[in-house]
C-alpha cells in the first residue's frame, strides 16, 4: 500500500482518540449484540477475516468546516489494540499503539462515519466527564455542542 500521508494537509491528521473495542469471529466483546459477521457487515470490512479487527473511535472537528465529527477507525492492529485495552483496564491512560507510520497505515482496512459499536473509553474521558457511559465498561457518544 501506498502511504501518501506526506502529501496530506497537517490538519487532516489530526484527530482525538475517544475509545478502543476488539472484535473477533470467536468472541465479541460485552456490550456488543451483534454476530461477528453482522458487525462486519455495519463496518463495512470483510467477515471472512479471520483474526478480527481492532475499532478505534476517533473524534475531533473536520478540517474543511470545524463542526466536530466521529470516525471509526478499523484496523489489523489487534494484539497492540488489546494490550492498549488491558492497560486502559489498569487506569493507565497512556499507551496508544502508534495510529500512523508505514505499519499502521498498510494495516488499517477502512474508516467508518460515527461510532456504530459501543466502544471502551479512554480512561481520561469518563474521569473528565466527557464521555457517557452506557454500562460499567462501554459508551457509545460523547456530549458534543453541534
Amino acid at each position: 500500500m501506498d502511504n501518501e500521508s506526506d502529501d496530506l494537509p497537517a490538519e487532516t491528521l489530526h484527530f482525538n482518540v475517544a475509545g478502543a473495542l476488539v472484535i473477533r469471529p470467536d468472541q465479541m466483546p460485552a456490550g456488543v449484540d451483534l454476530t461477528f459477521e453482522q458487525a462486519c457487515v455495519l463496518m463495512g470490512v470483510d467477515p471472512h477475516w479471520e483474526k478480527g479487527y481492532a475499532l478505534w473511535g476517533l473524534y475531533g472537528p473536520r478540517p474543511d468546516t470545524g463542526e466536530q465529527h466521529r470516525q471509526t477507525l478499523v484496523s489489523r492492529l489487534v494484539a497492540d489494540t488489546e494490550l492498549v485495552l488491558a492497560l486502559w483496564r489498569a487506569g493507565i491512560e497512556s499507551g496508544l499503539p502508534p495510529l500512523v507510520g508505514p505499519v499502521a497505515f498498510s494495516s488499517v482496512v477502512t474508516v467508518a462515519d460515527g461510532w456504530p459499536l459501543p466502544l471502551e473509553p479512554v480512561p481520561g474521558l469518563v474521569a473528565a466527564g466527557l464521555a457517557v457511559v452506557d454500562d460499567d465498561t462501554t459508551f457509545t457518544h460523547l456530549p458534543m455542542a453541534d
